[in-house]
Parts: C-alpha cells; structure tokens; sequence
C-alpha cells in the first residue's frame, strides 16, 4: 500500500496518500517525444554502469604500473646487490668494507621507500575510483531523470492518453469507493471531462465520479480524493518515487560492492 501523505485541502480535510509506482500507465505506443521513462532509466544505468568499469580499468592500470615498479626495483636491487658485493669484496682487501656495507644500508632502505610509496598511490586510486563512482552516479541519475521528466511532461500536455493513462491509474487506488473526485488543472479540465467514459471504466458500477478544475494545480498535475483520503496523481509526484527507488537501488549496489572489495 501507498504512503499517506498528511495535507490539508481547501475542499476537505482528509489524509493524503501517493499512489504506487506502475509503469502501466504510460502506454506502448508513444511518440518519439512520449518515449517511456523506463528506457531512460535503462539507459542512466548502463551509463553509470560504463563510468564504473572506465573507474575500474583505471585502477587496474595503476596496479599493473605498481607490480612494473616492483620488478624494476627488485631487479635493480639485485644488480646493485651484485655490485655492491663485488666491491664490498674489492675494498675488503682495501680496507674500506664498513663504508660500502653503509652504502648498501642506505639503498636498501631507498628501495623500501619507493615502494611504500607505490603502495599509497594504489591506495589512493582505489579512494578516488569509489568517491569518483559514487559522484558520478548521482550526477548522472539527476541529469537522466531532468531529461526524462521534461521529455515525458512535455508529452502528456500533447498526448492526452498520456495524461488519461496517468488518472486511470490513479483511479485504481480507489475503485472501491462510492464518492470519488478529480481535481485538474484547468488547462487540462476539458481533456479529462471528454473522455470521462474512458476513465469510468476502470471503477465498478454504482459510484459518483466528478472531475473539478483547480487553480491551485499547475500541468500534470492531478488529485483524487474519497470521503476517506486524497490520492497525489501528480506527474513529478510519481517521478519523485521513480528516483527515490533508483537512488535505493544505487545505494544497495555501492553496499554490495563495498562487501565484496571486503572480501
């Protein structure tokens, strides 16, 4: 069941509830304008999707850098370990050991610094690849879903069964209810009292429906009220819970992710 939503209405004092997201609503066919948002979103995915595995091969790539850095200095180490010996055999017989073996000490410890070194720049990318995924992604979702939004709301204002489609199944929520009311826009009042058969359809027999314009309403914008709640139809009502699961669902696959990296 839908969340209730507490308002007060100039008409009656009933509880306020939004409907349940659906995608039923926006039909098949559409015109190049009316595309579905359920695409879009498809498409906002698959783009966060592709900024995750660019991110991804970033990292991989400082990683092979860093195991290219370990060999160069392991196989350095070793030559000057050969050199060193050799020398420090040499100025044996000179009597100059202790300053060579000092030299050694203190290349040693020159490699070891190179690479805890490369070892942080690995740490840091891994930070930088989940703060720049994580950024990215909500970026992304916004700008699909302001597209997406004004791409769809522009439609239903020239597609009326966009907009139909849009009350009917907000009238589901309340078919059983003997009293039903539906306030609109006024721009969209006419549209929604002509095909007004169209609309009944979806409720059972024996009940009242009036469709009443509202100039507290702006385009797209649809209430349905019973003696026992109000129903918020709205275009951007509906686009709000639309991007509430999605950043759900962003979260839920960052946390996975955490978790495995974990493992």
């Amino acid at each position: 069941m839908s969340r209730v939503i507490k308002e007060t209405h100039a008409l009656y004092e009933a509880s306020e509830r939004s409907i349940a997201i659906h995608a039923s609503f926006i039909p098949e066919k559409q015109t190049t304008q009316g595309s579905s948002v359920l695409p879009e979103i498809h498409r906002t995915r698959i783009r966060a999707r592709q900024v995750e595995a660019d991110a991804r091969a970033k990292l991989e790539q400082a990683e092979r850098e860093l195991e290219q850095v370990r060999f160069q200095i392991s196989r350095e180490e070793e030559d000057s370990k050969a050199g060193i010996q050799q020398a420090y055999e040499d100025a044996k017989q000179a009597g100059a050991a202790e300053g060579f073996a000092e030299g050694y000490e203190t290349g040693k410890k020159s490699w070891e610094e190179e690479i805890d070194k490369a070892g942080r720049v690995v740490q840091s990318s891994r930070v930088e690849k989940e703060a720049y995924l994580e950024a990215s992604e909500g970026t992304i979702l916004k700008l699909a879903m302001a597209v997406a939004e004004r791409m769809l709301g522009k439609s239903v204002l020239q597609d009326e069964t966009l907009w139909v489609d849009l009350v009917k199944q907000a009238l589901i929520e309340v078919k059983e209810e003997k009293e039903i009311t539906i306030y609109v826009a006024p721009d969209q009042y006419d549209i929604t009292v002509d095909r007004k058969d169209e609309i009944e359809a979806v409720l059972y027999q024996n009940q009242q429906l009036w469709i009443v314009p509202s100039h507290q309403l702006e385009q797209n914008q649809c209430y349905i009220e019973t003696p026992f709640g109000r129903v918020n139809a709205s275009l951007d009502t509906q686009f709000a819970e639309i991007k509430q699961q999605l950043e759900k669902l962003l979260e839920e696959g960052a946390a996975d992710e955490s978790h495995s990296t974990a493992s």
